[in-house]
């Protein structure tokens, strides 16, 4: 393939670099790496074959956690949130309450990502119940109103005593409910937050698998939200999270001054500079 189109660098997933990196053969053009996480996707026997070979993390270090160990081809750069994607779903914007605050709720595509389980059942019923509680939290405070995205598998119809103040869909156009959101309640999956942090809305993490729970750590640790566990969250503890990070102000603060970074990287475009002086670099050898 390389051989008939001849690129000149390739920009390869870092999830796609164990399978590809150790049969690259001499003459394949160069390759960047991306990371789409904000930790070292690499396990050690892949290290040899990463020597010199740059790695950009799609977000500004200033999310991160403190750290010691430099690695020079380690690169932060812009979030690369795509904030021109079309978000097509219906959505009743006419039962939105403008005079409330409103509380996001939505789980990605957890409802439906363990088709593969043997306990998927038990995934299932653990990911209703948690809505559930949360619809329940939301009832007993009429100053919020609920928005909760419920995925391909669940319907509204599943829920018992959905109050006035809540409204629970399949879909939801996620950056326009972002804008108009005081608060999130999320699994924790990196884009969502890197949007919660673009548009400075707090979060409740609840995080599932994979790199959701360091995700969770760096939001806590920033003083941009709270993490939790969802086995062990009740309508109770849910309702109390909801007034502690919705009313502190010093939440709302803090993930605005890190929106503030995260649109100041967005403009100076790193990986643009890093990408096209790599490709300079190449043609002056040539």
């Amino acid at each position: 393939m390389f051989e008939r189109i001849k690129p000149q660098l390739l920009l390869l997933d870092s999830s796609f670099a164990k399978p590809v990196i150790p049969n690259r053969r001499p003459g394949d053009p160069p390759c960047i790496l991306l990371n789409t996480t904000i930790s070292n996707p690499y396990e050690n026997v892949l290290l040899p074959f990463l020597s010199g070979m740059t790695t950009l993390f799609l977000c500004p270090e200033e999310f991160d956690l403190p750290h010691h160990e430099e690695v020079p081809e380690f690169r932060y750069v812009e979030a690369s949130i795509d904030l021109l994607r079309k978000e097509t779903h219906a959505f009743p914007w006419d039962r939105v309450d403008r005079s409330r605050k409103l509380l996001y709720c939505s789980l990605g595509t957890q409802s439906h990502w363990s088709h593969q389980d043997t306990n998927h059942a038990l995934h299932q019923r653990t990911l209703k119940n948690f809505l559930q509680a949360v619809v329940d939290a939301i009832s007993a405070r009429p100053d919020w109103q609920l928005i909760m995205s419920l995925g391909i598998e669940l319907r509204a119809e599943d829920f018992q005593s959905i109050p006035a103040n809540a409204l629970l869909v399949s879909e939801v156009p996620q950056l326009e409910i972002l804008k108009k959101a005081s608060l999130v309640i999320t699994h924790g999956g990196f884009s969502t937050v890197k949007e919660c942090i673009l548009f400075g809305v707090p979060m409740i993490v609840f995080p599932l698998r994979h790199d959701q729970p360091a995700n969770a750590t760096r939001v806590e640790h920033h003083g941009l939200g709270v993490a939790a566990d969802i086995e062990t969250a009740s309508v109770e503890s849910i309702g109390s999270l909801i007034d502690k990070v919705g009313g502190d102000p010093g939440f709302k603060s803090r993930i605005n001054a890190m929106s503030e970074i995260f649109l100041r990287v967005e403009r100076e475009q790193p990986a643009v500079t890093i990408i096209e002086n790599f490709l300079g670099a190449k043609a002056a050898r040539v």
